[in-house]
């Protein structure tokens, strides 16, 4: 009974499935037979190494050892199991989010509850009636909007693609999923923005990783496209969130610049790598400084440019070259109207120290950073 349940509990097939992979690596890594260079490699041979030997007159040590295991799952193969074994030798230790990823790739966890999407993706352990009942439900998904993730609309896109491409399904045809993806895509974007903008990091659509353990179609031209179109949304709507940011930031500095101050703090990390201050017009920014009523609040002011650069690496501004000459012109327009004695007591006051100290602090680290980059290009050029 013990065997029968250990072959008809899907999730012990599951733990087999990554034994199976998992313990031939880590032994010929371990005894040194297999460098870390070469575990993508052995993994993707394995099941085709009897045709390569055949061609070779002495077996490459890679060949050899997959001819030793002839046996891997074929299930956990994709870019993201690979990557998990890699760092899983490397490191000893995985974050939990790769290894549920690398699991759900096996098609033994599948049940009645799994979306029709999802099912779709394991085609090839379905009859044809199924993949052909599938494909019709899904495309009827896309087509009504139904999907509420990015993600999960790309694969279904995608599956779709590569059965077309394949002559597995007469639902649809490349070109027909492509439109109708990109619709879905526009369908959704009115819905929520495609990306949770607040957090830092790259904001193109991640098909490289695969996504949830079950990867991309990344064989067919017209997905790609289909990436391509979605990221020209995502970042269409990644300006206007950063346009509504800055908006509120300069509408907060003539009202309360301690609150300024916390703000340009808390909003560095969406703006880490993108200009904030270049959004704004010096004449408006003048206007709403001049707002203030106290020298403290200048000071104030002054500290939020502090915060915006923190980093004693100058490099990391980088991205914010683009800010020097917003701060460059509003010094010289500062300066200008000091001379021409335009300001009153605390105003002139406030400026001065705003001046020399947030603003001066702002315009040497953007100027350093060019300076140093500077520097580096002419050494590139030798």
């Amino acid at each position: 009974n013990d065997i029968v349940g250990l072959f008809c509990d899907s999730r012990k097939l599951v733990v087999r499935s990554f034994l199976s992979v998992h313990l031939p690596i880590a032994f010929e890594f371990l005894s040194g037979g297999l460098d870390e260079k070469q575990i993508d490699q052995f993994i993707g041979t394995s099941s085709f190494s009897r045709y390569i030997a055949a061609k070779e007159e002495v077996k490459s040590p890679v060949v050899a050892l997959a001819d030793k295991y002839a046996v891997l799952d074929e299930r956990l193969r994709t870019k993201a199991a690979i990557a998990f074994f890699t760092a899983l030798l490397q490191d000893g230790v995985v974050a939990e989010e790769k290894l549920v990823n690398v699991l759900n790739a096996h098609p033994a966890l599948v049940t009645a509850s799994t979306p029709p999407w999802r099912k779709l993706w394991f085609w090839r352990d379905l009859r044809e009636t199924e993949i052909e009942s599938l494909a019709q439900t899904v495309r009827q998904q896309l087509t009504s909007g139904e999907f509420d993730d990015l993600y999960p609309l790309l694969h279904a896109t995608g599956t779709l693609m590569s059965l077309a491409v394949r002559g597995m399904t007469t639902s649809i045809a490349v070109q027909e999923a492509l439109l109708l993806g990109k619709s879905a895509i526009e369908t959704l974007a009115t819905k929520k923005n495609l990306h949770d903008f607040e957090r830092v990091g790259d904001f193109r659509v991640d098909v490289t990783s695969g996504h949830d353990g079950l990867g991309f179609s990344s064989d067919i031209p017209e997905f790609t496209e289909l990436a391509n179109y979605a990221n020209k949304l995502r970042g269409q709507q990644y300006e206007t969130f950063l346009t509504s940011k800055s908006d509120g930031l300069l509408s907060l500095l003539s009202t309360d610049a301690e609150a300024f101050a916390e703000n340009v703090s808390a909003l560095n990390h969406v703006f880490s790598r993108k200009p904030l201050f270049s959004r704004f017009g010096v004449d408006a920014f003048l206007t709403c400084i001049r707002a203030q009523k106290t020298v403290a609040a200048y000071w104030d002011i002054s500290t939020g440019l502090e915060r915006r650069f923190i980093a004693s690496n100058t490099e990391v501004y980088q991205d914010l070259l683009p800010e020097l000459p917003f701060f460059e012109a509003l010094d010289s327009a500062l300066t200008n109207e000091e001379q021409a004695g335009k300001y009153g007591r605390v105003e002139r006051r406030g400026l001065l120290d705003f001046q020399a100290r947030g603003l001066a602090h702002a315009i040497a680290q953007l100027r350093s950073c060019k300076e140093k980059l500077d520097e580096q290009h002419c050494a590139s050029k030798g």
